[in-house]
């Protein structure tokens, strides 16, 4: 990585002074910290002694260079999901307990929230103490759930529109024992399962989905409410209910179910929604249904900004209080009823699964916005403002009381050279040097601390990632969601400058635009200055959910390499779990023939030999190096590997 040498290291930073400043103990939830030596850790338990054990990201890059596992690449903490998985479920017996709640709770995964056979399966492994089932939304999840549910006290629930033969495969493995429950999406779906079960000879279990009134928050708010797009409105579901009374059938119906949407940021709108369902729950009982579960649906958020409000990318509330919140209200309404507490389900994926992956990537090069040094002494026809601007950056830690009116004084006089630059009274030299000093005070002041100086640093760097927004950021592209990125070493040094982070795709969205600093967001990123030839290495946080199925091939980069991060006996194991796509691999998704593509570049090499163009020994050399190239890894080596 090409660049200048750093500064003197500013005394009064520290590796505590970056951990405030990317506001990683605010989203980190305990499972991130920054040591002492300025590498970012992860905390992850023994699996051997369960002792919980710091690890270096810094160290795992290390290594894995070492064992020519080249960035980007994604890291996967199973002991997070694991911890995920436990407090979910503590926490949901907790309130149980603390409320006197007579109805018990089980939880599933949806499995879109991260598709990959190694997640399900460790989901299926760590959730095996708590009957930790599965959700799935199509035919083809299904079948991966099949393939991988092993507890039969575990719920399978099928959602999403169906057809036979997912309804067949449904039904055929509740003869085998597996818990299925085919929720209704549409009303057409009820004849057809009801048809398929007496042909299949099996009694189904029924849930049928309810569109409530009240719409959930955040990004994904639209998507409930009187407009959502999926499950019955009321005269639906009574319709149902009257449909399986008049063939004797009501017994079929075992779940309520509904989902408000994902990452609601509001418990307040979640505990209206979990009102309104209880009481369609209640009366349907009345009705005679034989209900026993009431789904909760998903939308468990996280803080990805670390805020703790109701921003779209954040949560008013924790875990306890999301859990104490859904049983404290069910229980509200369903004793005004009479009724006895239905046993509770809810279906959170995002919450579980955003801690467990963390994108690891280098930065290739960098664009430093430069300054020229400042003259000494000023020439006689500078203003004598930029001078005033000197001398006041001088008192710069000295004496931390006036520190405000100097920031204060630096945004003034700054904005008054501007604007006399545009009225033709300042020179582009007087400009350029009054940009410096103001620069400088802005560092010095954000060096001794100053928050606001930090935050108001405008951005001077472009560094090019080694990595693609689209393939591995993909909710950022789309939706603008806000994810935690930060340097993972080099946190005992005072980030002096300040970027913008880019990807390797030829595209104006192959950026992160917002990052993580207040609760407002940045659009910018403090930063270290580079230094020639050494890695600079990132990390971008909570991307365990959706981010590794979601992402494009833009620019025809792939899915990138996977490693699994476990401690066994106090050793740090390292497994690459899936290795990155080739460009031969991504070539082929997209129908290119190998063959045909080899023998296109032969048939150049040798025109151009014949026409003299290539000396003896460079056809092979071409030809080589594109099969070298089919072969390898979409993304870029630095210059350091």
């Amino acid at each position: 990585m090409n660049g200048s040498t750093t500064q003197a290291q500013p005394p009064q930073w520290s590796a505590h002074a970056s951990e405030e400043l990317y506001k990683v103990k605010n989203w980190g939830a305990g499972f991130f910290d920054v040591a002492s030596n300025g590498e970012l850790e992860v905390s992850l338990r023994d699996a051997a002694t369960g002792a919980p054990t710091p690890v270096s990201l810094a160290s795992i890059s290390r290594r894995l260079k070492a064992m020519k596992i080249g960035m980007p690449f994604i890291l996967r903490f199973p002991d997070l999901l694991a911890r995920r998985i436990e407090d979910l479920h503590h926490s949901f017996h907790a309130a149980i307990a603390d409320h006197d709640y007579g109805g018990r709770y089980r939880g599933v995964f949806p499995i879109k929230v991260n598709q990959k056979q190694e997640v399900i399966e460790e989901i299926v492994r760590f959730g095996a103490p708590y009957n930790y089932g599965l959700e799935v939304g199509s035919k083809c999840e299904l079948l991966a759930a099949l393939g991988t549910i092993e507890d039969f006290e575990a719920h399978v629930i099928c959602n999403g529109y169906k057809d036979e033969s997912y309804i067949d495969l449904a039904l055929l493995a509740m003869k085998t024992g597996v818990d299925i429950t085919l929720v209704l999406e549409m009303p057409s779906e009820l004849e057809i399962i009801l048809q398929r079960a007496e042909v299949i000879g099996v009694s189904p279990r029924l849930g049928v989905r309810v569109r409530l009134s009240m719409k959930g928050s955040g990004y994904w708010g639209t998507t409930s409410g009187d407009t959502g797009l999926f499950g019955l409105n009321v005269p639906q579901l009574l319709n149902v209910v009257d449909k399986l009374k008049a063939q004797g059938k009501l017994g079929y119906l075992k779940m309520l179910h509904f989902h408000q949407g994902s990452q609601l940021c509001e418990l307040d709108g979640i505990r209206q929604a979990a009102r309104e369902a209880a009481r369609v729950y209640v009366e349907l009982h009345g009705e005679g249904a034989a209900l026993e579960y009431l789904n909760l649906g998903g939308g468990l958020a996280v803080d990805y900004e670390g805020t703790n409000s109701n921003s779209n990318g954040s949560k008013d509330y924790d875990l306890p209080d999301y859990c104490g919140a859904l049983v404290e209200t069910v229980k509200e309404v369903a004793d005004a009823a009479g009724v006895p507490h239905p046993n509770l389900i809810t279906e959170s994926g995002r919450g579980i699964a955003a801690y467990y992956s963390a994108l690891v990537f280098n930065i290739l090069d960098v664009s430093e916005f430069k300054i020229p040094k400042i003259s000494d002494p000023f020439p006689d026809y500078f203003h004598p403002r930029i001078s005033e601007m000197l001398e006041a950056t001088g008192r710069i830690g000295s004496d931390e009381s006036i520190h405000d009116h100097l920031l204060s004084q630096l945004l003034m006089w700054r904005s008054e050279l501007q604007e006399l630059f545009s009225l033709g009274e300042l020179s582009i030299r007087e400009l350029s040097t009054s940009e410096q000093i103001y620069r400088e005070g802005m560092t010095a002041l954000g060096a001794a601390g100053h928050e606001q100086a930090i935050e108001a640093r405008p951005p001077i760097d472009f560094l090019y990632g080694n990595f693609s927004v689209f393939q591995s950021l993909p909710d950022h592209w789309a939706l603008q969601q806000i994810f935690p990125v930060m340097p993972i070493h080099r946190l005992d040094e005072f980030p002096s400058r300040v970027g913008i982070i880019a990807d390797l795709t030829c595209d104006c969205d192959g950026q992160i635009k917002s990052y993580v600093q207040n609760e407002a967001g940045s659009s910018s990123l403090p930063i270290h200055e580079s230094i020639a030839g050494e890695d600079y290495i990132f990390g971008i946080f909570l991307v365990g959910a959706y981010q590794e199925t979601l992402g494009d091939m833009h620019n025809l980069f792939g899915d990138t390499n996977a490693v699994s991060v476990e401690v066994l006996d106090g050793e740090v194991s390292l497994e690459l779990r899936t290795e990155g796509d080739t460009a031969q691999e991504v070539l082929g998704y997209l129908d290119y023939e190998h063959q045909k593509l080899i023998q296109n570049v032969i048939r150049l090499g040798t025109e151009a030999e014949l026409r003299g163009d290539f000396v003896a020994g460079e056809r092979e050399r071409f030809v080589g190096k594109f099969a070298d190239a089919l072969a390898g890894y979409t993304y870029l080596h630095s210059a350091t590997e």
